[in-house]
C-alpha cells in the first residue's frame, strides 16, 4: 500500500517539483490549494497521463477558523496519513517589496495565518494519526528567518516563527512522529520577478555556489525528510541555500 501524504501549497512554485518527487516515491497525495484553479487542473491532468494517485482540496489559510475546521475535516475523511509537507505560503507579488514602515497589521496577520497557522492547523489535525504511522512532517522554513532581510521581512517574521514550531511539534510528538523543517536561500521561481536585476544578481551571489537553487533540489530533500529510509533526525530545519548563512 503506498504512503498517503498530506501536501499544503501543492500549486504554488514548490509544489509540482514536490508532488513528482513524493511521486516518483510511491505517494499517494492529497493536495491543498487557493489560488490557482488552472495550475490545480493541470497537476491532475499530470497525475492521470502517470497513473498517479492526488486528490485536490481547495481551501483559503486567510480565514482561519474555517481553514481549522477544514483541516479537521479532511483528517478525519483520510484512514490514514504517513506525512505531511507544509509548502503554503502567502503569495509574494507586491508584496515583497512593502517598506518595513508601511507592514500593516492586516498583512502582518495575513502573513501569518497562511506561512504559520496553516501548518498549525493541520499539525493539529494529522499529529496523532501520523504518529500512528511512525511518520513526519517537514514545514517549509526560510533562511531569511536566521540571517534576516532588508525586503520581505513579513515573511521572514512567519518562516522564524515556523522554526519554533519544528521544535515544538519534535517534542509534543515524539518518539513516533519526527518534526523537521527545511529552509532554502534565494530559489529560481515567481519570487524572482519581485526584485530588480541588480537585485536578481546580488541574492543570486551571496550564495557561495553563486546560483539560485532549484524547485527540484529542495524537493529530493523534502522527499527524504518525508519518506527516506534515514529515520533518526528530528526537531531540525536543514539549510538549503548554496551557502548564504554559515
Amino acid at each position: 500500500m503506498s504512503d498517503v501524504v498530506v501536501v499544503t501549497g501543492i500549486t504554488a512554485d514548490l509544489g509540482p517539483a514536490v508532488a513528482r518527487e513524493l511521486w516518483s516515491r510511491g505517494a499517494t497525495l492529497v493536495g491543498v490549494y487557493h489560488r490557482s484553479q488552472a495550475r490545480a487542473q493541470a497537476l491532475a491532468a499530470e497525475a492521470r497521463r502517470r497513473g498517479a494517485g492526488l486528490s485536490l482540496h481547495r481551501l483559503d489559510f486567510t480565514r482561519a477558523v474555517a481553514a481549522r475546521a477544514k483541516a479537521q475535516r479532511m483528517a478525519r475523511a483520510l484512514p490514514r496519513v504517513d506525512a505531511f509537507v507544509g509548502l503554503a505560503g502567502y503569495p509574494a507579488k507586491r508584496v515583497w517589496r512593502e517598506p518595513f514602515e508601511r507592514l500593516s497589521p492586516r498583512l502582518l496577520e495575513a502573513i501569518y495565518r497562511v506561512d504559520t497557522l496553516g501548518h498549525v492547523w493541520f499539525a493539529q489535525a494529522l499529529g496523532k494519526k501520523i504518529a500512528r504511522r511512525d511518520g513526519a512532517m517537514v514545514l517549509m522554513c526560510s533562511a531569511a528567518a536566521l540571517i534576516g532581510d532588508d525586503l520581505g521581512v513579513g515573511f521572514a517574521l512567519a518562516k522564524a516563527a515556523n522554526m519554533a514550531l519544528v521544535k515544538s511539534l519534535a517534542r509534543l510528538y515524539a518518539p513516533h512522529l519526527r518534526v523537521n523543517g527545511l529552509a532554502p536561500g534565494a530559489l529560481d521561481t515567481s519570487w524572482l520577478e519581485e526584485l530588480t536585476p541588480a537585485e536578481r544578481r546580488g541574492a543570486r551571489d551571496k550564495a557561495l555556489l553563486r546560483r539560485y537553487g532549484k524547485p527540484e533540489e529542495v524537493a529530493r530533500v523534502i522527499g527524504e525528510l518525508a519518506l527516506g529510509p534515514s529515520r533518526f533526525q528530528t526537531g531540525q530545519v536543514l539549510v538549503l541555500d548554496g551557502g548564504v548563512a554559515l
